[in-house]
């Protein structure tokens, strides 16, 4: 299983409610260089304990995409019928084009895709569909 290694773009871009710790702000725990300050600790976020991206729990996204290096943490909603990419980018034409290149051909083939930038959100309706079916974020 992988690691995430020196990527912590999650404790930026996921909202953490257990702290009322908005979207898109570092977390004021975090701190560059060696994490989290209270990782596994009193007072950790329970989110925070479980959330694992998708790039940390399947092998078959290249490892060229692990968060960090495409400036996108990628979940998927709560009931994981949709994929939902955190992206530090305001428009998804900004991503590295091998990213944006994978979501096309191996995700929207699959499932919707709603792209969180700030307060905007996009959604990409999985191929053969259309925004008009029912999409639950």
């Amino acid at each position: 299983m992988r690691e995430c290694g020196e990527c912590s773009l999650c404790c930026k871009m996921l909202r953490i409610e257990e702290l009322d710790k908005p979207q898109g702000v570092w977390c004021p725990n975090f701190k560059k260089g060696t994490g989290c300050k209270i990782h596994d600790q009193e007072g950790y976020p329970p989110s925070c304990k479980v959330y694992r991206c998708v790039w940390l729990m399947h092998e078959e996204v290249p490892e060229h995409f692990r968060p960090d290096r495409v400036k996108a943490v990628i979940g998927s909603t709560t009931d994981g019928e949709n994929m939902v990419v955190y992206s530090e980018y305001s428009d998804l034409r900004q991503t590295p084009v091998l990213f944006r290149d994978w979501l096309v051909e191996h995700i929207l083939k699959f499932m919707h895709v709603i792209v969180v930038s700030g307060d905007k959100r996009t959604v990409f309706p999985k191929k053969g569909t259309s925004l008009t079916d029912n999409v639950q974020l």
